[in-house]
């Protein structure tokens, strides 16, 4: 089976299972208060127009950022949402399954992508509460056209592991524990 007809049926197979089981995160986004600590944001956005806009495919994007990413920087998490953006080129509507995609992020290979799909934010402690806000209002930037890519990278990897794909790429950052590759 092709990668692109396995995108094709995974992903609105995952769509369904986050309509259907993913309605308690979905709630607990739209009615949690703001966290005390102000969490980076995009201009534009606030934390109110944030929470009426959250739709399944802002979530999956929010969740990788914030799986991938919740240890690094804000510059380190906004790094591997502009992976994501030049994945998708830049449309909004191909964000999702950028993520989704087969072996391309690791919190969705396997068990951790279960995992993530029952993330329970209450149990979150308050830093990371503050950075998963962080992540859905980078994710409502990206869909809303209001991102701007900071790193040109297609791809990127922890400083820990050495991919054998990496030697065919250009290096183009290293933010935090992350190395970033443009194709």
């Amino acid at each position: 089976m092709s990668n692109r007809m396995f995108n094709w049926l995974v992903y609105p197979l995952l769509a369904l299972f986050l309509t259907v089981f993913g309605g308690a995160l979905y709630r607990a986004i739209q009615e949690r208060p703001a966290p005390e600590q102000e969490p980076i944001v995009l201009e534009g956005f606030s934390d109110a127009e944030i929470r009426a806009q959250i739709n399944d495919d802002i979530c999956v994007v929010a969740l990788t950022i914030f799986a991938e990413a919740r240890g690094e920087s804000a510059e380190g998490r906004l790094a591997v949402a502009s992976v994501i953006w030049n994945r998708a080129h830049g449309h909004k509507d191909m964000l999702a399954e950028v993520c989704l995609m087969n072996k391309q992020f690791s919190c969705w290979n396997g068990k951790a992508g279960e995992n993530l799909l029952n993330l329970d934010e209450s149990k979150l402690g308050k830093k990371e509460a503050a950075i998963f806000q962080e992540c859905l209002k980078i994710a409502q930037g990206m869909m809303g056209g209001k991102f701007v890519p900071q790193v040109t990278a297609t791809h990127y990897h922890s400083k820990d592991v050495k991919p054998k794909w990496a030697r065919q790429m250009t290096k183009v950052a290293v933010i935090g524990r992350h190395i970033f590759y443009r194709a």
